[in-house]
Parts: structure tokens; sequence; C-alpha cells
């Protein structure tokens, strides 16, 4: 390995814990700035509070926080969308219902 390759793998792997301003998380997270505020009052998202009003996200920490609020998808759900439950049979069974 070159120490041109070095540095560009140095280089990607610094990118990945860097810290971010609000904005630029804000633009990572496709969120609004005020979004970002509200989450750090709850402490519901990562972040460094560097003084009293300067705060600062791990680009790593946040995309691992963004991962870790995934959801699998509801089996139930699939099977409706693949077809598996019609919509008529669900419909007679709200009728039966009434």
């Amino acid at each position: 390995m070159t120490s041109q390759d070095e540095f560009k793998t140095r280089n990607a792997q610094d990118e990945d814990d860097c810290f971010l301003t609000i904005h630029q998380a804000a633009e990572l997270l496709q969120l609004a700035p005020g979004s970002l505020y509200h989450f750090v009052s709850q402490r519901r998202i990562p972040f460094t509070k560097l003084s009293l009003r300067c705060l600062r996200f791990s680009r790593r920490a946040l995309l691992d926080w963004a991962h870790s609020l995934s959801q699998e998808p509801n089996p139930k759900s699939q099977q409706k969308a693949s077809g598996k439950i019609s919509s008529s049979a669900s419909n007679a069974k709200c009728k039966e219902k009434k």
C-alpha cells in the first residue's frame, strides 16, 4: 500500500469520525435544525456539548442512531401487500361485524 493509499484510507476514516454542526447534522439526517434541538432537549439523539451554546454531533454516532431506529416490516402488512389477504375478504369481515 502506498503512502497515498494510506492517506486516502485514513481520510475516509476521519470523515466517519468527524463532528458536525447543527446545520450539517440536520442536512445529513434530512431534518430541520429545530427538530434536532428538540431531540437534544429530550436527550433522544447523541450529541456533544462543547460549551454552554456549542453543540456538535459525531457523524458516526448519528448514522448509528438513525439505523437503530429502523423497524422491520410487519409480516401481516407484507402479506396484504403481496395479495395473500384479499381486500374483498377483509371487507366482508367488516360488514359481518356491523
